[in-house]
């Protein structure tokens, strides 16, 4: 992928958007929502620095405030991928824990001289529950639509359509975000403050 942007851009971008991700528990929610998200931003970064206006941006999730595994949690944040890889075999809360993770990352790093003393406001978003395909297929079933929405409660109009993250990740990665550094921004209709109440203040 950086090989292929390099040549395509000619060796400049103005924004990084890490947005895969996949929820299938195991090895392979590790090896994309954490390790190739960072992969990603660091890969790319270098191409950023020629840009008048570099801005870098990635897609967590609410759950990120979920129940998540420590141990791993740890061993993602230590940077030992193999035993992050078999460690995911057998944990529970992969995916919050992944999510968490990086959300954890952006904020230990977004004031680092790579990011912020160079210029790059680093940030990610943590969207609800938005209407995917993955979202209208697990609300087929009326208890799996129960115990999703049990979890991430969403005051604010419920689940949402994929424009409104869209425009936040735009946002995120224009210029108009001069100040906005290491921050995880919910769009989550409440969720998040359902969830943690006055816990973060």
């Amino acid at each position: 992928m950086v090989e292929q942007v390099t040549k395509i851009s000619g060796g400049k971008i103005d924004a990084i958007l890490a947005i895969a991700g996949v929820d299938t528990g195991g090895p392979i929610t590790v090896a994309v929502n954490y390790y190739g998200a960072l992969a990603t931003l660091q890969g790319l970064r270098p191409l950023l620095l020629p840009s008048a206006t570099p801005r870098a941006v990635a897609v967590s999730s609410i759950t990120s405030v979920h129940p998540f595994d420590p141990q791993l949690l740890n061993v993602l944040l230590e940077g030992d991928e193999p035993l992050a890889l078999e460690k995911a075999k057998e944990e529970k809360f992969v995916y919050a824990t992944t999510k968490r993770a990086l959300s954890r990352w952006i904020r230990r790093n977004a004031i680092r001289s790579e990011w912020a003393g160079a210029k790059i406001p680093l940030n990610a978003i943590a969207p609800g529950l938005v209407k995917t395909e993955l979202l209208k297929r697990l609300f087929d079933d009326e208890a799996t639509r129960a115990r999703i929405s049990a979890g991430t409660p969403m005051p604010l109009g419920g689940p949402y359509e994929p424009m409104a993250a869209a425009e936040l990740l735009a946002w995120l990665t224009s210029e108009k975000n001069g100040h906005i550094t290491g921050q995880t921004i919910f769009i989550d209709g409440g969720a998040d403050v359902v969830i943690r109440g006055d816990s973060t203040w």
